[in-house]
């Protein structure tokens, strides 16, 4: 029979061969596998006892030779005793052998006296031995021993006194010959095709066939027994041996605890059996799978080749070839299915072409957005997928009210589509609602709009009604001069295309909808984003005025203050100058220098206060830890001129008290936070019409730093104090402008505090700021170690085109015992510097020719190890921002001699 592999192609065909084969084989293979389990485990188990009665009977063996053996020394010890010792006969010469063999190796008396007498062969020692070994030899038995020394196997001993009633005269001691011992016992009694191996008590080898020393497997499978008796499986290289090992007990009879035998034999040799069986076993799956092949391949051949003509049509019907059939002649239930799938083949070859003429027809009116058009394009192109008569569109004209414009084309006019106004009611609207797609005919009245088609001889329509989404009801309808017989496929394809139309009108009037909405929206962006643009300029201006209003009124104190300062400097310098005689008084004179120095730095403040208030704020700029305290006496100090110099010229008496307790540093922007005390300070004598005190606390409260700004003033409602913190939010009407305390907020809320505000009307009103700790102390510790550093002795160039100022700093040098040199200015110091001549240079900014930072570069270029310090009167433009690459610190004007001495430390550490 000729094998055909072409059915093998199918999947199906597969997986019944897959499934025969399975039937087939599982069963052979697990009766197989539980056969040859069974038979290995009965192998085994025979084995084992085979071994077991193989190690008893050589274990037995080896026992009745040592009581030979004892014996034997037992006659010997007789000869000796009474002088009829006859080596020849005793040791040599065995009972019944043809030839002479040498049961012992040497035989020696141990005497009480400590003479050795060597009976027979090499001189050897005597053993020690055990109390019990003592008491066994005095009751006249024989003490088996193994000897071992370096260089020679180890032997067996047989132990006993000459005479046990006469101790004295010593101790028989018979070294038994090995080869002679164990090479009748290996030749006579030991099984074919095994191997034994000898041990005594402590494991110690004294025979092994497998030869020397013994297999390490042999030994750990003995140390892990827990039995006398036992087996166990070893390998030798890739050679897997069964084994069975028995502990012979000598306690009795030779005062030796046992002697370890264990019989090996090869597991190939011991299953030798199982390789027939495993032979059979896979002739008889091959012989069965290939009956399974050819039963398999008969019976697929006859059931699937159909299926496989089949399979070969629906793969043609994918390539849309419907016009080849399937033939199929098995007088069975496959030549029905065959008929059916041509049937199928017709009917998917005419929704084919229809879903095509559709599909052309959907491209025509979903790919553009004008209704116009889509209108056209259906009446035009409808006929070709739904034969009929004639095709129109009704649709209303607006949303509400009845007039509606009927659109209509036979086909063949030559004006193509005509359009005639209607009335389309609401009533004829109902009825299409309630029964759509069917059939009517027009002489009913039950469609009034479509009375003109009947002047081009229409007798009936199919009505297709579509709503549209923006409330535009309309009808398509298919005319037909005479009554038709549809399909259920045709109503079907009618009704998805009217709703396809629906579909498209809709996005056409949604597309023009929506293009007036965008028009509007970018109307209305563009004139929110003026309003915009003109609120934050507005939102500037007024942020600009309320600044410039918080300056003004500090403003008006400063040249009360910095003249009151003024005043004591010309005031003792004046006195000094004209009366010189003032000048040997030593300590007036040092008295007025200490008032001087103190006036000049409260001038120095008054300066500072401005400095600190138009400071600009680096967003960037890394929060630092800043004393607290200090920070309020300095807004204190800041805005006395608004709450005390302003109010005493009211009329007004404002008391500012302090009540600051000692808390850790916080971290955060300096200026911000004395902006927010400004603010709250200001606030405060805003609210105290009359007169007042203001408190500033400092204290800890539930792990937080907090900071209080409380006024004995007119408080406030709890509607105000619920928005007083809203931008723009003011009680003062022209006098404010509602960002103070927003601006306190945001700061706050960017510092990751707390502010809490409790006020009570007419009683006045508290401030609560919370601060976060902060765990690092980094910051203070640098800062620390920063004072404490020590610059030594320095040679130092100071470049100033102010010869007073560059007087002061040199004369402060000096008294520090440096080595100045001078320049006027920065091309000056450039000339007179030298790489290794300086330590440190010193250099005023605002010079002519060339600036300190200019200077500060070129100096970096020629020796960039040498620190530049920048000596600035612009103060805190400079000395609060991140200092210029070239300069290693800015230090701002005016300077006292402590402050220098701190800068040149910290410069140079």
């Amino acid at each position: 029979m000729k094998l055909d592999v072409s059915v093998f192609r199918s999947r199906v065909a597969r997986r019944i061969l897959l499934l025969f084969g399975l039937c087939a084989l599982l069963p052979i293979t697990a009766q197989a596998i539980l056969s040859f389990t069974q038979v290995t485990a009965h192998l085994k188990e025979q084995t084992q006892d085979r071994l077991q009665q193989s190690v008893k009977s050589v274990g037995m063996t080896v026992f009745d030779r040592l009581q030979l053996y004892e014996d034997i020394l037992g006659a010997i010890a007789t000869d000796l005793r009474t002088g009829a010792f006859n080596p020849s006969r005793n040791i040599v010469q065995e009972v019944g052998s043809s030839a002479p063999r040498q049961r012992f190796e040497s035989l020696a008396l141990f005497t009480g006296d400590g003479q050795t007498t060597v009976l027979h062969g090499r001189r050897t020692t005597l053993p020690t031995f055990l109390a019990e070994e003592q008491k066994h030899l005095a009751s006249g038995k024989t003490v088996l021993k193994v000897q071992e020394e370096p260089g020679r196997p180890v032997r067996l001993c047989l132990v006993r006194l000459l005479d046990f009633q006469q101790p004295s005269r010593g101790f028989l001691v018979g070294e038994i010959d090995g080869d002679h011992f164990w090479r009748i016992i290996e030749q006579e009694f030991l099984p074919p095709a095994s191997e034994v191996c000898v041990f005594d008590s402590t494991l110690r080898p004294i025979r092994c066939t497998a030869g020397e020393p013994p297999p390490d497997p042999v030994v750990q499978a003995i140390r892990q027994a827990t039995t006398p008796i036992g087996n166990f499986e070893w390998k030798r290289g890739k050679t897997s041996l069964v084994a069975n090992f028995w502990s012979l007990p000598l306690q009795f009879s030779f005062v030796q605890p046992h002697l370890v035998l264990v019989l090996s034999e090869s597991r190939e040799a011991a299953l030798g059996l199982m390789a027939g069986f495993k032979r059979d076993f896979i002739v008889l799956m091959l012989v069965s799978l290939l009956v399974v092949i050819l039963l398999s391949l008969n019976q697929i051949r006859k059931s699937l080749g159909p299926l496989e003509k089949i399979r070969e049509g629906t793969h043609r019907i994918a390539r849309k070839d419907f016009a080849t059939r399937v033939e199929v002649d098995s007088k069975e239930e496959f030549e029905e299915v065959a008929g059916s799938f041509n049937a199928m083949a017709d009917q998917l070859d005419w929704q084919f072409q229809a879903m095509t003429a559709r599909a052309d027809l959907d491209r025509n009116i979903l790919s553009v957005l004008d209704a116009g058009k889509i209108i056209t394009t259906v009446l035009t192109r409808m006929r070709d997928l739904l034969p009929c008569d004639s095709i129109s569109i009704t649709l209303r004209d607006a949303k509400d009210g009845d007039p509606a414009t009927l659109h209509m084309w036979d086909g063949t006019s030559l004006q193509g589509v005509r359009r005639q106004p209607v009335q389309l009611g609401d009533l004829e609207l109902k009825f299409l609602r309630e029964k759509p797609d069917r059939v009517i005919t027009l002489d009913g009245g039950l469609a009034p709009s479509l009375k003109p088609l009947t002047a081009s001889g229409i007798k009936c329509c199919l009505i297709l009604p579509i709503l549209l989404t923006q409330g535009l009801p309309g009808l398509i309808a298919l005319g037909y001069r005479k009554q038709p017989t549809l399909a259920p496929d045709v109503a079907l394809q009618a009704r998805q295309l009217a709703d396809q139309v629906a579909v498209a009108l809709s996005n056409a009037y949604e597309t023009a909808e929506r293009k007036q909405a965008e028009a509007s929206l970018q109307e209305s962006n563009r004139q929110l984003k003026e309003a915009l643009t003109e609120l934050a300029d507005m939102q500037k201006q007024v942020v600009k005025q309320e600044r410039l209003r918080a300056l003004g009124q500090m403003a008006s104190g400063v040249a009360h203050d910095f003249n009151n300062a003024l005043s004591p400097i010309l005031g003792f310098s004046s006195i000094l100058l004209e009366d010189p005689l003032q000048l040997d008084d030593k300590d007036k004179v040092l008295k007025y220098l200490k008032v001087i120095n103190t006036a000049g730095k409260d001038a120095a403040n008054v300066v500072s206060r401005l400095r600190e208030f138009y400071r600009s704020r680096n967003q960037e700029e890394t929060f630092r830890p800043f004393d607290l305290n200090q920070l309020v006496e300095q807004a204190v100090n800041f805005t006395q001129p608004k709450w005390k110099d302003q109010a005493l010229a009211g009329g007004l008496t404002v008391r500012v008290r302090t009540e600051l307790q000692k808390v850790p540093n916080p971290s955060g922007n300096e200026s911000e936070i004395r902006e927010v005390l400004t603010n709250l300070i200001f606030n405060a004598v805003d609210a105290m019409p009359e007169g007042g005190t203001i408190t500033l606390r400092t204290s800890m409260k539930d792990g937080r730093i907090v900071l209080e700004v409380s006024d004995t003033g007119t408080g406030m409602t709890e509607e105000v104090r619920q928005r007083c913190l809203e931008p723009f939010f003011s009680t003062k009407g022209d006098r404010g402008t509602g960002l103070g305390l927003a601006m306190v907020y945001g700061i706050i809320q960017r510092h990751k505090g707390t502010i809490d505000i409790q006020s009570e009307y007419g009683k006045g009103t508290t401030f609560a700021i919370g601060f976060p700790l902060d765990g690092d102390r980094k910051w203070e510790a640098v800062l620390a170690v920063e004072s404490q550093a020590s610059s030594g002795r320095l040679r130092v160039l100071v470049v100033d085109d102010d010869p007073l100022t560059l007087m002061v700093t040199s004369e402060c040098l000096l008294s520090d015992h440096h080595l100045v040199e001078t320049a006027v200015n920065g091309r000056d110091g450039l000339q007179k510097f030298q790489p290794g001549k300086f330590d440190l240079v010193i250099t005023d900014q605002g010079m002519p020719e060339m600036n300190g930072l200019q200077l500060a570069a070129a100096l970096k270029q020629m020796a960039p190890k040498v620190p530049v310090m920048l000596l600035t009167g612009y103060g805190q433009a400079m000395t609060g921002e991140e200092s210029p690459p070239a300069v290693d610190l800015v230090v701002s004007k005016p300077i006292t001699k402590s402050a220098l001495k701190d800068a040149i430390a910290k410069v140079m550490k």
